[in-house]
């Protein structure tokens, strides 16, 4: 029987894979903890649980899996390792700001282990339950995105040394 995708054979088990390797191609640059920086492409997913749209860079950081791949201009792979991410950031139409109508920026200055510091806004949901952005930086997710002046950038939460609301 010819099955209309590819099957993948490991061991004994057998994945099918659909369309979930379809992948969409962002370019940008992730900065490391010790303090190099690569510049490649990374590959987001053109359908998540939640939406039939192409998932964001947010999204794709925030997954449980430890590697995410970057395709370099030569060619060539890397394989990087979530946990030594500190900073990234994507040249991305991708909808990171589409929760903004129930949300409120909070202007924070942010200061990372390896010596950087980034300003900009986060947001934070409104209503009866609002987070405090102590509670924001708190939450479980290991990359926030902060909105600012050249873009969206994508902090690891275990990277922050200390960060100075504005409030």
């Amino acid at each position: 029987m010819q099955l209309p995708y590819p099957v993948l054979l490991s061991g004994t088990r057998r994945y099918l894979m659909g369309d979930w390797a379809s992948t969409q191609r962002v370019s940008g640059e992730i900065s490391f903890s010790e303090g190099s920086s690569l510049e490649g492409e990374i590959h987001l997913q053109v359908r998540t649980a939640t939406r039939a749209s192409v998932e964001t860079p947010l999204e794709m950081l925030n997954r449980p899996e430890k590697f995410f791949a970057v395709a370099l201009e030569d060619g060539s792979i890397r394989l990087v390792a979530k946990a030594h991410v500190t900073v990234a950031s994507f040249a991305s139409d991708a909808p990171e700001t589409a929760y903004l109508e129930v949300t409120e920026p909070q202007r924070l200055d942010v200061y990372m282990a390896d010596g950087s510091e980034h300003s900009g806004d986060v947001y934070i949901e409104l209503g009866p339950l609002s987070l405090r952005d102590l509670d924001f930086l708190n939450e479980a997710e290991p990359f926030f995105p902060l909105s600012a002046p050249d873009g969206i950038l994508y902090l690891n939460r275990s990277h922050v040394k200390y960060v100075r609301p504005h409030d």
